[in-house]
């Protein structure tokens, strides 16, 4: 006979019936955290994150919910996401507080991904086995002649946008030498915009294009790019925030970034002078190291993402 839902499996579908928006367990297992206790601080337990996942976990298998491992496809679901990952609860708020920043320097076009999609079309093509490129190939070598065939009925500007996405795909599969500045997405979408292909091969073109790259792939590498764009990604070590980023943050958010253990504010300015400037010295003001360790390489991993069956 069976005992009916514990505690926390209880919770956990409440909180999910509750939610409009898509729940990770890293971010559940905080929130239920929190109304346990009574507090928004300190860390999170163990026990209760084991707890939390093997409650998740049971609901899964029951068939009442599902679970959605996947790595985050966005700087924007890095926001909402990534802050949960840890189970340090300092790291945890100064993430929340942090990263929207760094999101928002983003949208005002202050701060740009390291690699472009170009890079990461070529990155993920890369790590393909010979098999699925052999596929993709065989694909494309279908698909050209017929794009090839379009080159005649378009005028100039339309001949060579589409030219530039036949050199794409030439650069990609047959000649390597061809330098093409821009990814076969985004050619793909120029084209689609002018409406230069008919339906029935644009659908072709496009099937293609997620092939060659999918959606979930090109948007990870994009995170990436931010994240390399922050922060120096050692294969093997701690990642550390870079001092641009630094300063950056610095500046958008002095009293939080000063408040840091480990802070040390700049000499004043005539014992600046009389000390460094003589010397060639610049003494500047020195930064919390938790500051610098704001971003790991966890954000790459898995999230479990739940919904309700």
């Amino acid at each position: 006979m069976s005992r009916g839902l514990g505690r926390k499996q209880t919770a956990v579908l409440d909180y999910l019936k509750g939610s409009s928006e898509l729940v990770s367990f890293e971010s559940l297992r905080w929130t239920l955290w929190t109304r346990e206790s009574g507090t928004a601080g300190g860390d999170l337990p163990n026990a209760w994150n084991t707890s939390v996942f093997r409650a998740v976990n049971v609901l899964a298998e029951d068939g009442k919910l599902h679970i959605d491992r996947r790595r985050l496809e966005s700087f924007d679901e890095a926001v909402l996401n990534y802050p949960h990952k840890t189970l340090q609860g300092a790291l945890r708020c100064l993430r929340l507080a942090l990263l929207p920043v760094l999101q928002k320097g983003i949208q005002d076009g202050e701060s740009f991904a390291r690699y472009n999609p170009a890079d990461n079309e070529t990155f993920h093509l890369e790590s393909l086995t010979k098999e699925e490129r052999r596929s993709l190939k065989h694909t494309w070598l279908r698909l050209e002649p017929k794009l090839i065939s379009l080159l005649s009925e378009l005028n100039r500007a339309n001949r060579n946008t589409l030219f530039c996405l036949l050199a794409r795909g030439k650069s990609i599969f047959e000649m390597p030498i061809l330098a093409v500045r821009h990814s076969f997405a985004e050619h793909l979408r120029v084209c689609s915009e002018g409406q230069l292909l008919p339906k029935p091969l644009a659908s072709q073109v496009k099937i293609f294009a997620d092939a060659l790259v999918p959606a979930a792939d090109a948007g990870h590498l994009r995170l990436k790019g931010f994240v390399h764009s922050f922060a120096h990604v050692p294969r093997h070590r701690g990642c550390t925030l870079k001092e641009d980023t630094v300063e950056f943050l610095a500046r958008m958010c002095p009293d939080l970034v000063r408040s840091l253990p480990g802070y040390v504010p700049a000499p004043a300015q005539e014992v600046r002078q009389r000390r460094y400037m003589l010397m060639g010295i610049d003494r500047k003001e020195k930064h919390s190291p938790k500051l610098y360790r704001l971003l790991d390489q966890s954000i790459f991993q898995e999230f479990n993402f739940l919904s309700l069956r």
